[in-house]
């Protein structure tokens, strides 16, 4: 079984596909050169808040702008590699380790990226992440199993067509290895089914 985990991409547009062979990009020698090195993969960065690590963009590309939506990628492997992004946080992804794919709007605060909610504020501890079958699911127990994070989505199960939810509880029990929570409905005081997000499975 492989150990899997969330990793990021950012792009200017809604889209549930994610790069499939090439990735061109551009090292100090290269950029002296003009020239793009390939290598198959995609790019993509191992937490969220380092989003804003991916703009690394050639000399002729557009002017700078904030990304409007980011892709959470649920892989079985991340192969490490030094690409020119923020810090030099950014990884190397082959497609065919991809499981689900899950894009979201976020907005640019600052120097970070937040996912766009309307109805639910972000921020304190008392904020989860999880999908929306998981909410609206039929368990017998009245239980919704959410993450603290969006780099612990690997932890959850969405399916095809799943929307983000965001909750706040006012109380919740972690799990075993404490990777995720489990929240009474009753415990839940907002919840909000992020409108632009989706999920595409690909196994």
């Amino acid at each position: 079984m492989p150990k899997l985990r969330t990793v990021f991409l950012g792009t200017d547009f809604f889209t549930l596909n994610i790069p499939s062979c090439i990735l061109s990009f551009l090292s100090p020698q290269a950029q002296e050169r003009r020239e793009a090195t390939e290598i198959p993969g995609f790019e993509a960065v191992y937490t969220f808040n380092r989003l804003g690590g991916l703009h690394t963009m050639p000399p002729s590309s557009p002017p700078w702008s904030p990304f409007t939506h980011a892709q959470a990628v649920c892989v079985a492997a991340v192969k490490d590699w030094d690409f020119l992004g923020e810090d030099f946080a950014s990884v190397l992804v082959s497609p065919e380790d991809a499981r689900w794919v899950l894009c979201f709007p976020v907005c640019r605060v600052k120097t970070r990226y937040t996912p766009q909610t309307k109805a639910v504020a972000l921020g304190g501890e008392d904020v989860f992440y999880t999908f929306s079958s998981l909410v609206l699911g039929d368990s017998p127990e009245m239980v919704v199993q959410a993450v603290p994070d969006l780099d612990s989505l690997h932890f959850l199960s969405p399916h095809r067509a799943d929307k983000l939810a965001v909750i706040r509880a006012k109380d919740w029990d972690w799990d075993d290895k404490e990777n995720t929570v489990f929240v009474r409905r009753w415990d839940i005081t907002e919840v909000e089914f992020i409108s632009g997000s989706e999920v595409r499975i690909f196994f």
